[in-house]
């Protein structure tokens, strides 16, 4: 069994309203909180703890996500754009119609991960798999991807 989540929702929500700058969350616990269209831009969550995570809709432009813990996350429609995910684990999380343009997902766990229409201009991917993702539908050229050598 899990242990309870750090934060509720609300609480999380009070945290927002208050600070000026993004929040740092380092090795937080939000297992299986409602964190949808909530904004979380440049947030630290370095080693959080988001397994079975709503994050539907939500703002994670810039978001430091470094070594955190996604599966089966729903991130549906949340942006993501120019997050860190070096070495995050995104197993069975479900990043339809997302927007990753420009993250970093050097190294990240993407097993089972659902990418249909998700959009992945100049993501980088060095040391990721996806080969196992669930693709269907997808308008953006996987070309475009950056696999830095």
């Amino acid at each position: 069994m899990s242990k309870k989540p750090d934060l509720t929702r609300i609480e999380l929500i009070k945290l927002i309203a208050i600070s000026t700058n993004p929040l740092k969350l380092r090795g937080v616990n939000l297992c299986g909180i409602d964190l949808s269209y909530l904004s979380l831009k440049g947030a630290d969550l370095t080693r959080a703890n988001l397994t079975e995570t709503n994050l539907k809709g939500t703002f994670l432009r810039e978001a430091i996500l470094i070594n955190a813990d996604l599966t089966n996350a729903n991130l549906t429609n949340s942006n993501l754009r120019t997050a860190n995910l070096t070495r995050a684990n995104l197993t069975r999380a479900n990043l339809t119609k997302a927007n990753l343009t420009k993250a970093n997902l050097t190294d990240a766990e993407l097993d089972g991960v659902d990418i249909t229409g998700t959009c992945l201009t100049k993501t980088i991917v060095k040391g990721t798999f996806l080969e196992t993702a669930f693709i269907i539908d997808h308008e953006e050229d996987l070309t475009d991807l950056e696999n830095y050598e």
